[in-house]
Order: structure tokens, then C-alpha cells, then sequence
């Protein structure tokens, strides 16, 4: 599993270096300000799908809510950026982790 780089967006704008995915999967450390961009140069769709690490949350005047993995698909030659929610979705060390139905581009 491969670790992946915050890329910080300044007042002066971000030039984003892209990687391509890594045959595990990834993992990055997701804040509140955190989004993850995924970009799908090929002819056919994919999937990402982020790991749920705390699926059961008692919410007062809703009750329990349970949250499955996020499963986000990309169609082809489209881009996907994605903030996914920390409670449910990072670590005990602030990261999410990720894994992709292939990792060809």
C-alpha cells in the first residue's frame, strides 16, 4: 500500500501531480480540508473503494446510523474528486485507506 502526499492548494493555486494508483491500494492522511482526486484516463469506468473503519454511530434524535465503504465510481475520461468523511472513514492514526478495482493509468 502506498502512502500518498498532501498537495497543499495556496493563494496562489496548485499545480496537482497525479499518481497512478498502486497495485494494494493507497492511504493518506485526511483532515477536513483533505480531498482525494482521482483521474481516469481509460475507455471504461472504475471504482475506488474507501475503507469504513467505524461502521456504527449512535446519533441523538436519529439513532443508529451505519455507514458501509464508499464505493465511488469513475466513468472514463472523467475526474472524481472526493471528500470522504473522517469519523467513519480514518484510522486510529488519521489516515483512510483506499483500493481500486485496477490500477492501469
Amino acid at each position: 500500500m502506498g502512502t500518498l502526499a498532501i498537495q497543499e492548494i495556496l493563494e496562489t493555486g496548485l499545480n496537482p501531480v497525479l499518481v497512478a494508483a498502486a497495485a494494494g491500494g493507497d492511504e493518506f492522511v485526511n483532515s477536513d480540508r483533505t480531498f482525494f482526486v482521482i483521474d481516469n484516463a481509460e475507455v471504461g469506468s472504475h471504482t475506488v473503494t474507501f475503507a469504513v473503519q467505524r461502521t456504527k454511530f449512535d446519533v441523538p434524535g436519529f439513532g443508529e446510523i451505519t455507514f458501509p465503504a464508499l464505493v465511488v465510481s469513475v466513468p472514463a475520461s472523467e475526474q472524481r474528486w472526493i471528500k470522504v468523511p473522517q469519523a467513519p472513514y480514518n484510522d486510529g492514526n488519521g489516515k483512510v485507506q483506499a483500493t481500486y478495482d485496477a490500477e492501469t493509468s
